[in-house]
């Protein structure tokens, strides 16, 4: 009998010294948090982000951003990782992140966008379109079809309508 617990306690001291001083998968990992906004100060929504292999391509997670621009990466393992945004008419964002056991991170980026700059290559440099230009001729040309058009509809309504029996006038 005694034989039998002396057996039983060694093999209990086996089983759980075996694990001693060694801490569960699930504790060796870390987490990512961050923000990412445009210049404009307002959160990219719904953007998908990836959690890269350091300098390379292998992707080990993606997230996407909820409505304040806020994303999330749980039980990554200890490391470096590059989390990367891609999106059309920005540059990529890639920010290295060195993660250790048990330890949280904030990465928070702002996007630049990209330069649209079209250049004609068989042309001669006077045809390329400064973008600040364009936009500018863009708002001023808008603005003012939109006066002609307004205007094209106040002149039907004071021909369509006769005078006498209108509520309102188009001045």
């Amino acid at each position: 009998m005694l034989k039998n617990i002396r057996l039983a306690l060694t093999l209990l001291f086996l089983i759980t010294g075996a694990g001693y001083g060694q801490t569960p998968p699930a504790l060796r990992t870390a987490s990512i948090d961050g923000t990412i906004i445009l210049p404009t100060n307002q959160p990219v929504e719904r953007y998908e982000v990836l959690l890269l292999a350091k300098d390379g391509e292998q992707r080990l997670a993606s997230s996407f951003t909820n409505l304040s621009g806020r994303f999330h990466f749980g039980n990554i393992p200890a490391g470096t990782v590059d989390v990367v945004v891609r999106i059309e008419g920005f540059e990529e964002e890639r920010v290295p992140v060195q993660l250790s056991a048990n330890a949280s991170a904030t990465v928070n980026m702002i996007l630049t966008p990209k330069a649209n700059i079209a250049v004609n290559a068989n042309a001669s440099e006077s045809n390329v379109v400064d973008i600040v230009d364009l936009t500018r001729n863009l708002r001023r040309i808008f603005t003012m079809r939109t006066i002609c058009w307004v205007r094209s509809i106040k002149a039907w309504i004071v021909t369509v309508m006769p005078r006498s029996n209108t509520i309102c006038r188009a001045t």
